[in-house]
């Protein structure tokens, strides 16, 4: 005998105390199957995707608008095939559309739908189940903070109340299938609310399905001409690209090329903006790679580059997520750090530096032994991310230092001292290692000294084991 479908109803919502950065974003993301939904942020100017755009023109931003204005079960068409030459158009339409559903997916949160709305009458279990992607761009670069957790929360809670979830359903997971960047392809990152936007170039290995990690790469400083396209860091980026399979992500810093902002004298910002975007760039690989597994972390700086990527850190949680689990220490590369000129780069900060670098050499925190477990690849930066700087440990990691005997700015002498100290105080032969190339000056100039720099990172990743 047939039983008469029992209506849903939803239960009493929870009350959740709101962060005050939250406070001006309402938490009402729980509404009826087959409604329309209400929008996570009702004025549309209001989103932090149009917001962070400081540096675009009116015309753009009112096209941005007009995106984000689109219903929720409506999202903004993908361009053509013949509009976009898929190389290096500039602005690339492919990159404008991705920015419009980046504002269409941030104004409607969890309610959006880019499927037909007819093949979502009902919440299917693996949407409830997982984790919000709203506010990632496709290709799994974020465009702007992850501003409504708890909204995304109180909405899931609901919706499982409302739905019992079997089993069975609990392990069907939705796959999130990114575009693969086989050329270089420039995206937005947005950090501090959206308060900073650095412009970032990203590029995927030839065969995107054998991608083996991540490598980010810091440029000399800025204020010297140094930028994404320095050519010491495209051929650094090239061999990661090639003899490891890594996905490359260059970025131009505070006030570099299309960054907003300025940079700091003290390098303070520059740390703090590599940091968030070492963490960001985790959170997308998870995304972008689901069943890539024991994938390799590099963290790569020339010049001033080098001196800000001693400071940042792959939390040890990292090797908890699915596609870094069982995988290497991270890898370290710092091309010709300004040893003797520290204390110019850091206007007289090089204790902070050096105390930095120190704590690297010196961690014997093990990858995989995070304090959270976290299962769940959208909730890399959730996890990862800590309440303060004291609670970012490094873990055990492996550092190669390049230089060349004619740097103009360190002296041969200099370096010497440095590495010998570093070799000292490392936890392990194999912690620290240093490769000097014979007639190399700062920039590489000389005749085979980039050829030689090759051969001494790559003989260098393949030497290691762990």
């Amino acid at each position: 005998m047939n039983q008469p479908a029992r209506p849903l109803s939803f239960p009493p919502r929870p009350t959740l105390s709101t962060p005050p950065a939250l406070q001006h974003e309402p938490l009402s993301m729980a509404y009826e199957v087959n409604a329309s939904p209400s929008p996570a942020y009702a004025d549309v100017e209001s989103v932090p995707t149009i917001v962070a755009q400081r540096r675009i023109t009116n015309i753009r931003k009112k096209q941005l608008i007009k995106a984000a204005s689109r219903p929720f079960d409506d999202p903004p068409p993908p361009p053509k095939p013949d509009e976009c030459c898929g190389s290096s158009c500039d602005p690339c339409v492919k990159t404008l559309w991705k920015e419009e559903l980046a504002c269409w997916r941030e104004r409607w949160g969890s309610a959006a739908q880019e499927q037909p709305a007819a093949t979502k009458k009902l919440v299917s279990a693996a949407a409830v189940d997982a984790e919000p992607t709203t506010t990632s761009m496709p290709g799994g670069f974020d465009c702007c903070a992850t501003l409504h957790a708890p909204a995304y929360a109180l909405f899931r809670t609901s919706i499982n109340a409302a739905l019992p979830l079997t089993p069975s359903h609990h392990s069907e997971r939705s796959s999130v299938n990114m575009p693969r960047y086989t050329v270089p392809t420039l995206l937005p990152v947005a950090l501090d609310n959206g308060q900073i936007y650095l412009e970032s170039v990203v590029q995927d290995p030839p065969n995107a399905s054998s991608c083996r990690g991540l490598a980010i790469l810091a440029h000399p400083l800025g204020r010297l001409g140094g930028s994404l396209d320095d050519p010491v860091i495209t051929h650094l980026a090239s061999l990661l690209l090639t003899h490891a399979q890594l996905r490359v992500v260059r970025f131009n810093s505070r006030g570099v090329g299309k960054s907003s902002g300025s940079p700091s004298w003290t390098g303070r910002s520059e740390c703090s903006d590599f940091q968030d975007l070492v963490l960001r760039c985790i959170d997308n690989f998870c995304l972008d790679f689901p069943d890539t597994s024991a994938a390799h972390i590099v963290v790569a700086g020339y010049s001033a580059g080098s001196l800000y990527g001693s400071t940042v850190r792959v939390p040890p949680s990292t090797y908890d997520l699915k596609p870094f689990r069982g995988g290497p220490k991270p890898r370290y590369i710092l091309l010709s750090f300004p040893a003797g000129v520290t204390w110019a780069l850091s206007f007289f900060t090089t204790k902070t530096y050096t105390e930095a670098l120190k704590t690297l050499l010196t961690s014997r925190t093990v990858p995989g032994q995070g304090v959270g477990k976290g299962e769940e690849e959208g909730a890399a930066r959730e996890e990862s991310t800590p309440s303060n700087d004291a609670e970012l440990q490094p873990t055990a990691s492996h550092v190669l230092a390049v230089y060349g005997d004619k740097d103009q700015f360190t002296g041969i002498a200099t370096y010497e001292t440095w590495t010998r100290e570093c070799s000292t105080i490392a936890v392990s032969a194999s912690t620290f290692r240093h490769e000097r190339i014979e007639g190399a000056d700062h920039f590489y100039r000389g005749s085979g000294t980039l050829d030689a720099l090759d051969r001494a990172v790559g003989d260098w990743l393949d030497s290691l084991t762990d």
